[in-house]
């Protein structure tokens, strides 16, 4: 971690290694779902966020992460082969923020933002499950929008979430048949909040 250009800019880099014994994993026996241990499974991986104030008011944050998981042994019963990736976790996932606030009469300020994220693809299960379905889940990126005024403890604003339309696909399920959750389509409204 360390603070630069004069105390405007924040960087916070870390760096790790996971050795998980036992992972959970579903499984499909007698009709019946259920979860079992899956033997060992190594993680590794490099996280960064970096924080800027460039001018007065405005505020920018950035973090990108990466991540390498896999089997370390083979699970039996066809769940999966040592050396496949572990499910439901990108390699590669990233956020990007920003908001500019002002005074524009009294105590009150105007602001405006944004917040971008992105989340690489995944795989639903371990390459070499045997018991279920393969689906891979694709590569998606959100963008949301919210502009308002606040005083004190009190916000008015407006929202724009999913900006884009996108049609992401956050969650999915090989039990009997393939069914996929997306995120909430374009949605604008407004919003109160006072803090106590």
């Amino acid at each position: 971690k360390t603070r630069f250009w004069g105390g405007r800019a924040f960087l916070d880099l870390s760096a790790y290694a996971i050795r998980w014994d036992d992972i959970q994993v579903i499984t499909f026996s007698n009709g019946i779902n259920g979860q079992t241990n899956g033997g060992r499974a190594t993680i590794r991986g490099v996280e960064g966020n970096l924080t800027l104030e460039p001018v007065a008011g405005l505020k920018l944050d950035g973090s990108l992460a990466f991540a390498d998981g896999k089997l370390d042994e083979t699970i039996p019963g066809g769940l999966g082969d040592k050396g496949d990736r572990m499910p439901a976790t990108p390699r590669w996932s990233g956020a990007l923020s920003g908001e500019y606030a002002w005074t524009v009469a009294g105590d009150w300020k105007a602001f405006g933002g944004f917040s971008a994220t992105f989340v690489g693809a995944r795989t639903f299960g371990f390459a070499h499950n045997v018991i279920y379905t393969q689906y891979a889940m694709p590569a998606y990126a959100l963008v949301n929008l919210r502009a308002g005024v606040r005083r004190g403890d009190l916000e008015l604003s407006g929202f724009l979430r999913n900006a884009g339309d996108e049609r992401a696909q956050i969650g999915v399920s090989t039990i009997g048949g393939v069914t996929v959750d997306v995120v909430r389509p374009r949605t604008f409204g407004l919003a109160v909040s006072l803090k106590y």
